[in-house]
């Protein structure tokens, strides 16, 4: 089974301080799916906030359950996709980036919002499943990866940020 992630940046979620006990509920329904979905190969695009809190509920189940072959794929849009980010959140990034089994570049170009898309397309055409941190708003790169997935007919998987704690897990 391979399940991808889509989801927004902080300002939509739980603010910039992703050790915040909200990150951990989510890091926590993540692995949650991840299991009861039997997901082996899961598909993360980077992205500050729940992108990246995904790829680290894969790594803490590869850590937690080595004897499963779990596999994590990041799925980079673009050569700089950390270009404009604050020190903390570029050592995470890389430090997950060197700990995932796969680094996939979906665009070997700069920066480009179009590449977002791009590799928003990329995750939902390999992935079954499909993972959404979502708030319902019409617009934005998480509400446009929704859009493609239902057209491409894959499973959808909500997770509603204002109910992160009537969730999975609690």
């Amino acid at each position: 089974m391979i399940i991808s992630c889509t989801g927004h940046r902080p300002n939509k979620l739980f603010g910039y301080n992703l050790k915040s006990i909200y990150y951990k509920i989510l890091r926590l329904n993540f692995e949650y799916i991840i299991q009861e979905n039997k997901g082996i190969h899961m598909i993360s695009g980077m992205g500050i906030g729940a992108d990246m809190i995904f790829a680290l509920a894969v790594l803490k189940l590869k850590k937690d359950y080595p004897k499963v072959n779990y596999i994590l794929e990041c799925a980079v849009p673009c050569l700089d996709q950390d270009r404009m980010w604050r020190d903390d959140d570029r050592r995470l990034y890389w430090s997950i980036l060197a700990l995932s089994d796969i680094v996939t570049y979906v665009s070997k170009e700069v920066y480009g919002p179009w590449l977002m898309q791009k590799r928003n397309e990329y995750m939902v055409n390999k992935c079954d499943k499909l993972i959404s941190v979502y708030d319902g708003s019409i617009k934005g790169g998480t509400f446009n990866c929704i859009q493609y997935a239902n057209k491409q007919n894959k499973s959808i998987i909500l997770i509603k940020p204002s109910d992160i704690t009537n969730t999975y897990i609690i």
